[in-house]
């Protein structure tokens, strides 16, 4: 995609320049240039802003309601700008330094956006969502000494939400303070018991604490959610922002069902506008991906790295990418820099023990998905991608042994593929017909009628 500064860098050139004057209206957006950038809605909004500012280029609520519009499209450099601009005209309102910060951040200017929330915790330092976000900058620097105390004073601020203790939770992780990590995550669980995210952080919790079982259902409750905190000065643009997240939530169902293209065309209409939503420049990839477009996919990965150049997932994405379009050695390369680099992440473990496997180091990968597998015990991936190699270099027995353990496992939910591989390698490598006969009970169990249809008495394993 053409980078939107690009195109739209005439729109505030005058209005948001280190240059003279510094509040001249901005050009009118250009129609042509954006029509293939941004849908219609998100158009009309920030050319009535647009239009707004030019009358009125010293009212502050107007260079703020253009951030907004900016904002909502997820084009954040020219949002922080224009906030930047009303925090200038007009000082004593945190609100515009409060955006702005937020725009930084999303940026990845985290420097900055601390700078900004420090001027809006001077104006305004009551406002606990402001300490909140100031504690979420900090744990991405590291400095998990600054952030406990800006969490600390969230919760004074914030009774009886779960902000602070998520946030306390997550410093107590980084400082393997398991104990405390589950005090506060448990008590942020009994506030919101239905909040995912939250359970995303109890689960992470409970399985560095070593009760897997515990935590499988919360992580697997969890699995790609986003903190959703109340924040009444963000309510407008979570409002706008709305209609993405039930586009995302459409989308993943689709993915779930198969539906790649489908869900491809809603993460391409997403994109339009948020192009610097990194979660949506993922899940694209990973379509582009799973549809057999490596190429396609590894252009997109290749310009989203350089533009998030630290982002894991991303990077995570383009390891695959390039696997796939047969780039094995630049795989390899990328993804044992992500493994040093992020040891206690599962998912490029996943990915090098793929990239091994194709290079036919079956003990490379086989450590690779085993390390997988005690990062992220609740993932069945790893032992899978490990039965499926056995299988293809026709060692059945040992495939049995990796399958067999989960799919046994009463707390866990193999996928119907788990099962099937588990019967193949049962069956080829002649196991007991009582250890067959207990893993299809099982596949009957956890998939009903399913498992029947696919696993009958002559097809699909089972012995006859």
């Amino acid at each position: 995609m053409v980078r939107l500064q690009g195109l739209l860098g005439a729109l505030l050139a005058a209005a948001c320049s280190d240059s003279p004057p510094a509040f001249a209206p901005p050009s009118p957006p250009d129609h042509e240039a954006m029509a293939s950038l941004v849908d219609a809605g998100t158009y009309a909004d920030l050319e009535a802003a647009t239009a707004r500012v030019v009358a009125s280029p010293r009212d502050a609520a107007a260079w703020s309601a253009l951030g907004g519009a900016y904002e909502v499209a997820a084009i954040h450099e020219e949002a922080e700008r224009c906030y930047s601009s009303a925090g200038e005209l007009d000082p004593a309102n945190a609100r515009h330094p409060y955006r702005a910060a937020i725009c930084s951040a999303l940026l990845g200017e985290i420097g900055r956006a601390l700078e900004q929330v420090a001027s809006v915790i001077e104006l305004e330092g009551d406002y606990g969502p402001a300490w909140r976000r100031r504690g979420v900058w900090l744990l991405e620097l590291g400095d998990t000494a600054g952030a406990r105390a800006a969490f600390e004073r969230a919760g004074e601020l914030l009774q009886g939400r779960p902000d602070a203790l998520i946030g306390l939770a997550q410093v107590a992780l980084l400082d393997d303070d398991l104990e405390a990590a589950l005090r506060h995550a448990e008590a942020a669980h009994a506030l919101v018991p239905s909040d995912r995210y939250v359970r995303l952080v109890l689960g992470d919790a409970l399985r560095r604490s070593g009760r897997a079982d515990e935590a499988a259902p919360h992580l697997a409750a969890g699995e790609g959610s986003r903190p959703t905190y109340a924040d009444p000065w963000s309510e407008a643009i979570t409002r706008a922002r709305r209609r993405d997240e039930d586009a995302m939530q459409r989308a993943g169902e689709l993915e779930r069902e198969g539906r790649w293209t489908e869900a491809l065309r809603v993460y391409e209409d997403i994109e339009t506008r948020r192009p610097d939503d990194t979660n949506v420049l993922r899940k694209k990839g990973l379509a582009l991906t799973a549809l057999d477009r490596p190429a396609e996919a590894v252009r997109h990965f290749e310009e989203a790295t350089r533009r998030f150049p630290g982002n894991y997932d991303l990077l995570v994405g383009q390891a695959d990418a390039l696997r796939r379009a047969g780039a094995g050695d630049e795989s390899l390369r990328l993804v044992t820099t992500l493994t040093e680099r992020w040891p206690e992440r599962a998912e490029a473990f996943l990915i090098r023990g793929r990239a091994m496997d194709d290079a036919d180091d079956v003990r490379g990968a086989r450590a690779a998905y085993r390390a997988a597998a005690r990062l992220a015990p609740e993932d069945l991936r790893g032992p899978l991608f490990e039965g499926q190699m056995l299988l293809k270099r026709r060692r059945p027995a040992e495939a049995a042994e990796v399958l067999t353990p989960a799919a046994l496992d009463s707390s866990r939910r193999p996928t119907l593929v788990y099962f099937q591989l588990t019967l193949q390698a049962l069956v080829t490598s002649r196991a007991p017909s009582n250890q067959v006969g207990r893993v299809y009970e099982r596949a009957v169990e956890v998939h009903g009628d399913a498992a029947k249809e696919r696993f009958t008495r002559n097809q699909g394993g089972v012995p006859r």
